[in-house]
């Protein structure tokens, strides 16, 4: 099976954390994800995305609180460059704008990555209040949806955040990771000085890899090299906790908030979608000793709750 992971869009990746996809990587991954459990079964047990990795290496919030699409093409047209003088409710238009881009092209992109549900949009009415929204978790449910349709043996390509799923592979599975040239700072928890009185926030830890990579003793473009590579995997190859304790400590405070969700086994909800997080089945990823977990199996009737085709339709009521 292979999967097709098309970019579209005109967002540079490297300002997130990726230089360029690797559709061979995401291919090999997604032939050892499980539907059932939402975790990678390797010769060493089971791994999975979760809501550490989402805040680490995305710097996204986690906790607190009609229809129709938009082609991005057509944002990057009208919002690429601010004019001269611009009024304050023009900048705020501009900055809703880029907001859009930045959901539809990298945290929550369709299938074909080229358009952005405007459901969103009404999240971007009140810029102080978008810290507030779990953009986190909806991301996670959205990619572990996506993960699971692209599971299927008749599916062709994946949608999702794709650059969240190869960041966490760089990040813990060292021999498939291109090389970091020297000098490259393990994090960049720094802020970017705009001039010297005002900065911005410091880039998320996946923003390291935003750098030329050195391919060199690297699997690349051949998803046999990468089957066998996952194939042979041995627990000392697989990085189990790539966040140390000092790191995690020199988060930006925004960063650590809902830290104490990271291990908790709870719904993820993204209007339409709601997938599971289990990460009680890998302890390991937390510095824990991984016991028999407890028995899941994830509603199959939850993946066939879906809006696509149906942009009247914004979000569905669960009954539990």
């Amino acid at each position: 099976m292979g999967v097709c992971c098309t970019d579209r869009t005109s967002i540079d990746l490297t300002a997130y954390g990726a230089a360029r996809l690797d559709p061979v990587l995401i291919t090999a991954l997604v032939e050892r994800w499980r539907q059932e459990t939402h975790t990678f079964h390797l010769p060493i047990g089971e791994v999975t995305i979760t809501l550490q990795d989402v805040a680490v290496l995305w710097g996204l919030p986690i906790d607190d609180i009609s229809g129709g699409s938009l082609r991005i093409g057509w944002i990057t047209e009208h919002f690429t460059e601010l004019p001269d003088d611009p009024s304050d409710d023009l900048v705020v238009q501009f900055a809703r704008a880029h907001m859009l881009h930045l959901i539809g092209g990298i945290m929550l992109p369709d299938k074909m990555q080229n358009k952005v549900q405007l459901m969103f949009l009404p999240l971007l009415e009140h810029l102080d209040q978008i810290h507030t929204y779990s953009w986190g978790s909806a991301c996670l449910a959205r990619l572990y949806r996506d993960l699971c349709r692209a599971s299927s043996p008749d599916t062709k390509d994946i949608g999702g955040a794709s650059v969240l799923l190869q960041l966490w592979a760089w990040e813990r599975l060292p021999r498939l990771a291109p090389h970091l040239p020297p000098g490259v700072v393990a994090d960049g928890f720094e802020p970017i000085m705009i001039d010297a009185q005002n900065s911005l926030p410091p880039r998320p830890h996946g923003c390291r890899w935003g750098v030329e990579h050195r391919l060199k003793n690297t699997p690349n473009h051949m998803v046999v090299a990468f089957r066998d590579q996952l194939d042979q995997l041995r627990a000392d190859e697989f990085i189990w906790q790539p966040y140390s304790d000092d790191l995690i400590g020199r988060l930006p405070e925004y960063y650590r908030q809902g830290m104490e969700l990271w291990r908790t086994r709870s719904p993820l909800i993204c209007f339409d979608v709601l997938e599971w997080h289990f990460p009680d089945r890998v302890l390991r990823q937390f510095g824990f000793r991984q016991s028999i977990p407890e028995h899941c199996h994830t509603d199959e009737r939850l993946h066939k709750v879906d809006r696509r085709g149906k942009p009247e339709t914004r979000c569905i009521c669960y009954r539990w």
